[in-house]
Order: C-alpha cells, then sequence, then structure tokens
C-alpha cells in the first residue's frame, strides 16, 4: 500500500503542477485516512445498528468496505483528481463544490447528527472533524474561483452532499430486505 501511495505521489509531482500535485494529495490523503478509520471501525456494522438494518450490520469487513466505504472514497478521490487536476488557480466550480458539499455532509449526516442524537461509537468521528475543517478551507481559500461559477459549485455542493444525506435514510428504508 506504501508503495502505492509512493508512485501515486511521484507521479502527480511529475506530471500535474506542483500545487495542483500538493492539492490532490491532500484531499485524497484526507479522504484515505477517514476511509482507513471507517473501515477499522466497521462503519457498516454502526450504520447497520442505528438504523436496525440487519444485513448492512452483518455485512463483514469486504462487503462492508465495498458497499458501504468505497463508494464514499471513489466519490472523494474522483472530485480531488477532477477539481484539481488542471489547476488550483482554476480549479473546476462543479467538482470543488462536489468536494466540499461531500466533505461537509458526510461530517454532518454520517458523523455529526448522529452523534448529537446519543449514537455513540460513531466510527470515523474524529476524522470527520477533519472533513468538516477541510471542507470549510477549501470554501475560504477557493471562494473567488467558485463564485465566478456559482451555479455550477452549488450543484456539486449539493450532490455531494445529498450523496451523504441520503446514506441512512436508504439504510432505513431497505432493512426489510434480505438478500
Amino acid at each position: 500500500m506504501k508503495l502505492i501511495i509512493t508512485l501515486l505521489a511521484v507521479f502527480l509531482v511529475t506530471a500535474l503542477p506542483f500545487t495542483s500535485a500538493l492539492a490532490i494529495l491532500w484531499c485524497a490523503g484526507i479522504a484515505i485516512l477517514h476511509a482507513r478509520e471507517e473501515y477499522h471501525g466497521r462503519l457498516w456494522d454502526y450504520f447497520g445498528r442505528i438504523t436496525d438494518n440487519q444485513w448492512v450490520a452483518e455485512l463483514g469487513r469486504l462487503k462492508g468496505f465495498l458497499l458501504i466505504v468505497l463508494p464514499a472514497l471513489a466519490l472523494q478521490l474522483t472530485a480531488s483528481w477532477m477539481a484539481f487536476r488542471y489547476s488550483t488557480i482554476q480549479p473546476a466550480p462543479f467538482w470543488l463544490g462536489l468536494l466540499i458539499g461531500a466533505r461537509l455532509g458526510d461530517a454532518l449526516f454520517s458523523h455529526g447528527l448522529p452523534t448529537v442524537r446519543g449514537r455513540v461509537g460513531n466510527p470515523g468521528l474524529p476524522t470527520a472533524l477533519i472533513y468538516h475543517t477541510d471542507g470549510l478551507l477549501l470554501l475560504v481559500l477557493f471562494h473567488v474561483p467558485l463564485m465566478a461559477s456559482p451555479a455550477e459549485a452549488w450543484a456539486g455542493a449539493l450532490g455531494g452532499a445529498l450523496f451523504f444525506y441520503s446514506v441512512l435514510p436508504l439504510m432505513r428504508l431497505t432493512r426489510n430486505f434480505r438478500f
């Protein structure tokens, strides 16, 4: 795993403008750290328990990772790449908005609100605080390019936030499914 990350970092630094490579590595690194924390804490089990969804709670490590953790990680990695692949001066507003919406949405809907509602043992909560801070930091640092294309930025932000808003309600809706 360390070799893959090292090779990816070398590729990014040599193939992209330096600031783009740094932005992608920063955003991807935070996403990987968060996914790792969710995987080791068995996020699917926690989500299954708080939504009374037995089949989600019993997914096991591989299926839990593939169905619950990986889609969120893939969204964050794709948005990071697409937002900054050409420039940090002119990041793609839709993708940057998506990344910000996903960061804030994940921190709020998957981790913050369940914890505030008394659902203890939330895996990913410590790095969700980093997500929240990073989402706000990205918003502040890149507000000028975001406001140059506000419709694209808002569409992306809403898409990213709705992705995470939908997770727990979908688990509640599918709690009686048997696979």
